[in-house]
């Protein structure tokens, strides 16, 4: 993944390793790997700027202890 991906994922992991929940908030781009996310779902809009914007919740990776990360 590289730079900012790389750091989210081992941050995000360590974080809950100490019993923290974690969660990412993230733009939706098309390159997202939608088939690796659970369960996503629109749960929000709003308008800004303009503009229409959805807002989506999934879970990308189970911790074993925590239930999502």
């Amino acid at each position: 993944v590289g730079g900012l991906g790389d750091v989210v994922t081992s941050l995000g992991r360590a974080v809950v390793e100490e019993g923290h929940k974690v969660e990412v908030i993230l733009p939706k781009y098309d390159v997202l790997k939608y088939d690796q996310v659970k369960d996503m779902q629109k749960i929000s809009n709003f308008q800004w700027g303009g503009t229409n914007n959805n807002v989506y919740h999934g879970i990308v990776r189970a911790h074993p202890q925590r239930n999502a990360l």
